[in-house]
């Protein structure tokens, strides 16, 4: 569960990246490095949702040039495999620093981690519309996703995130109904495909989340030039697409 969720929020069409991911792959490399830790007593290795996030922001790439006041736009994330492999490495090497690491105050490292926690939320798109909650109109920053949808339906959106998150954590929480938590998560996935289809429109959905990718276009075969069907990673993209098929369809 850690590695889907870790790679879906890593794989929003916001932080535009190009190389497409793998979720099946992924999934059939952590089943064989659990096997292989669970035999030499090892701990289980998932992706770290807030060390991913730290990574893929650490590695955004801005524009270098823009007008007086104006903020550098976004380009995209350069994406490579040498600082995984060096951190990684690094984490492997912290193994003989643990003498080092116990002269280290644990508030100190209490206060990086919740530092890491704290900065790598602010660039989630949830949060962001968290504080739109509590903030006036006209501090409000230009995101490109309130170009395409109305306040109070970004509003509404965000209160239904909230409750649904409530809701998972009361479950949690609550030892007489905490052994039902898996089924919770079940029921966020139907409130998500049926319930919110419902409430907005198709639009205000890709502008808000990702567009959740029907079975039949999974299995859909590839074009009739051999050339695989491009995956939009912008919202001007996937507007651009929708357009498209609503064309066809009239």
């Amino acid at each position: 569960m850690d590695q889907q969720i870790t790679a879906v929020i890593i794989n929003r069409k916001d932080n535009k990246l190009k190389k497409g991911h793998g979720y099946h792959l992924d999934l059939l490399v952590i089943i064989v490095l659990i096997i292989i830790c669970s035999v030499l007593g090892l701990p289980y290795y998932v992706a770290a949702t807030v060390l991913s996030v730290m990574h893929i922001d650490s590695l955004k790439q801005t524009s270098e040039c823009s007008a007086p006041g104006e903020k550098p736009s976004f380009l995209g994330v350069k994406e490579q495999r040498l600082t995984n492999i060096i951190a990684h490495l690094a984490i492997g090497c912290s193994v003989f620093l643990t003498p080092l690491v116990q002269l280290v105050p644990l508030p100190v490292l209490t206060g990086i981690f919740l530092y890491m926690g704290i900065v790598s939320l602010l660039g989630q798109q949830f949060v962001q519309r968290i504080m739109l909650l509590f903030m006036p109109i006209k501090h409000q920053p230009d995101y490109i996703w309130l170009r395409n949808v109305r306040m109070k339906r970004v509003h509404l959106f965000t209160v239904i995130q909230m409750l649904s998150i409530l809701s998972l954590f009361a479950v949690k929480y609550t030892k007489s109904i905490s052994m039902v938590f898996p089924l919770m998560l079940v029921v966020t996935v139907a409130i998500r495909l049926y319930l919110l289809e419902k409430v907005f429109t198709k639009k205000e959905l890709i502008a808000l989340d990702d567009e959740v990718t029907s079975f039949s276009k999974v299995m859909r075969p590839p074009s009739p030039n051999g050339r695989p069907k491009l995956i939009p990673t912008t919202i001007d993209e996937e507007m651009q697409q929708l357009k498209k098929d609503n064309g066809k369809s009239t």
